[in-house]
């Protein structure tokens, strides 16, 4: 796992509820690394965040892009240099992408959502 998510102190999870996996995301509380947890705990759809990591990238490469995107009750806004989470934490936009990829990643290993 990249070291984004440590210094983040960031830890994904396969957590098993009534026979069924879940991914998730965990932080300790009261910390701005909760709410990255919380953003990205609140999908266990790629798609969503593989639009967001599109979006990113056009913003990174100066192409017109979406500036803020929801899913579910979670948010980003994003500009050229930094991404903020549900109107809360701000993060640079290369260390959000990084983490961003490293969710997808793990969004696709086994144990898969069902």
């Amino acid at each position: 796992m990249d070291t984004i998510i440590k210094q983040y102190n960031l830890a994904f999870s396969n957590v098993i509820t009534n026979g069924k996996n879940y991914k998730q995301c965990f932080a300790p509380e009261a910390t701005p690394a909760a709410d990255i947890a919380y953003h990205l705990s609140g999908s266990f759809d790629e798609g969503h965040f593989m639009q967001v990591l599109e979006e990113i990238d056009r913003a990174l490469t100066n192409q017109v892009y979406q500036r803020e995107i929801s899913f579910n009750d979670t948010s980003v806004e994003i500009t050229t240099t930094n991404v903020t989470i549900n109107d809360v934490y701000t993060i640079p936009i290369n260390d959000y992408k990084r983490i961003l990829v490293e969710w997808i990643n793990f969004l696709k290993t086994p144990p898969l959502n069902f």
